[in-house]
């Protein structure tokens, strides 16, 4: 919401050994979708995780109904994507 992930990950540059992704349908909804299929810059966040040294991406995913398990795929899918 109010914070950029870009941003946030320069302000703790130090603290990026793990990073948690958690993308939304879109800023002011926090309706959870599979990572790459909302707001978040995947590709930006995997790059500048590399940069600063990320060991692991995490994925969240939250819904408490629909295909969770395609949506874990499809987030895992768009994670290796973004490391290429």
């Amino acid at each position: 919401g109010k914070v950029k992930a870009l941003d946030f990950m320069r302000k703790y540059a130090d603290r990026c050994e793990l990073v948690h992704v958690k993308d939304m349908a879109a800023v002011g909804d926090d309706t959870p979708v599979a990572v790459g299929e909302g707001v978040l810059d995947i590709s930006a966040i995997v790059k500048l995780g590399k940069e600063l040294g990320a060991q692991w991406f995490t994925v969240e995913y939250e819904a408490e109904q629909g295909d969770i398990l395609g949506a874990v795929k499809r987030s895992l899918t768009a994670l290796s994507a973004a490391e290429r």
